[in-house]
């Protein structure tokens, strides 16, 4: 386990204490702008999106936003909220999560009847 502080535009930070169980990036080689998300399993059960727009052109700035859910879904539904689908870093970071968490897994498919 670790201890994270993570750092938000516009909010406080977010501290806790957890693991980081996916991560995924649309970032390459000759990326001057990529997205970074992270999915992390707190201590006390809870967990913790992250997304990190970054840059390295002079003029822009990052932002940064996380949250604490209690489930998966939760975590999952913020990571929709731009476009209502998952994008590429998320699904990565989701499917990582699913691998490692069984409670990401059981949130991470679809169950027709």
């Amino acid at each position: 386990m670790q201890e994270y502080n993570i750092a938000r535009m516009g909010f406080a930070p977010l501290r806790f204490v957890g693991e980081l169980i996916g991560k995924g990036t649309t970032q390459d080689q000759t990326s001057t702008r990529w997205t970074e998300v992270t999915l992390y399993r707190a201590v006390g059960g809870k967990y913790v999106a992250g997304i990190d727009h970054r840059t390295q052109s002079q003029g822009e700035s990052m932002s940064t936003d996380a949250q604490a859910f209690a489930t998966p879904r939760g975590a999952i539904d913020f990571l929709k909220r731009e476009a209502g689908k998952l994008g590429k870093p998320s699904q990565q970071a989701v499917e990582a999560a699913a691998k490692v968490d069984p409670q990401f897994a059981a949130a991470w498919g679809e169950t027709v009847e």
